[in-house]
């Protein structure tokens, strides 16, 4: 997990590392397993219209052929 955190960097990306370098560091309780830190990452960084974009592009296909 350190490995990938720190490849995360930006704004809101930034304080989320740190805290969660912390969390890996220093844990209060059992250790997060990497499927927890998968659903959290996608949780909190995915993108909510990606599913909106996928079907804008879908249905400019037929369009762009023209």
């Amino acid at each position: 997990m350190l490995f990938i955190l720190s490849y995360m960097k930006g704004r809101a990306a930034g304080t989320w590392v740190m805290h969660k370098i912390q969390q890996v560091l220093n844990p209060s309780g059992a250790p997060m397993m990497m499927d927890k830190f998968e659903a959290e990452v996608d949780l909190v960084f995915a993108d909510p219209n990606q599913e909106a974009m996928v079907c804008v592009t879908e249905a400019l296909q037929p369009v762009a052929r023209y």
